[in-house]
């Protein structure tokens, strides 16, 4: 994910911005309502708008974006190759849980990954695949925002200039 400031974003043209926003959130009409809010002052005010643009979706866009996402085979196989992790563990229940899942909601595994080690993902999918229905919409919308904002804060962290030592 690409980096700048928030002035930068502020200047982009519509469509480019919006492209931007729909690769954290594959949401059309998130992406548009964050979008079109510009401009942003400072990232909280960006991060304000995310969540509330995030929170009035509701149940049907939300089950869209979730139903997007990507594998939790593909996340963890490409988690584990981008930190050079050649430990071999049994993927196979992680794999197995996901499908239930994915049968019982209708809907992809959605994690934040980077907290959870590959070794209690199997228990925390386990755990969720527990809740109610209703429950597991509601915790996996919690789950996207928490991403969406990780995201944004990404993208968006305030860059602290370097001294260029040749003027020392």
């Amino acid at each position: 994910m690409p980096t700048m400031t928030l002035s930068a974003f502020n200047h982009l043209p519509a469509l480019e911005a919006g492209g931007l926003m729909h690769g954290v959130c594959p949401s059309r009409r998130w992406a548009e309502r964050v979008t079109a809010s510009r401009p942003y002052h400072n990232l909280n005010e960006l991060l304000y708008t995310a969540h509330r643009a995030w929170w009035g979706l509701g149940a049907d866009e939300w089950k869209l974006v979730f139903g997007s996402v990507s594998s939790l085979r593909d996340r963890l196989l490409q988690r584990q190759a981008g930190a050079g992790d050649s430990t071999e563990l049994d993927l196979d229940p992680i794999f197995a849980a996901e499908h239930q899942y994915r049968q019982k909601f209708g809907f992809g595994f959605v994690t934040y990954l980077g907290e959870v080690p590959t070794t209690e993902l199997l228990s925390h999918c386990r755990q969720r695949l527990a809740n109610d229905p209703d429950v597991e919409l509601r915790t996996t919308a919690e789950e996207q925002a928490r991403i969406n904002r990780i995201q944004l804060e990404a993208i968006f962290v305030p860059r602290r200039r370097m001294e260029d030592p040749s003027t020392s």
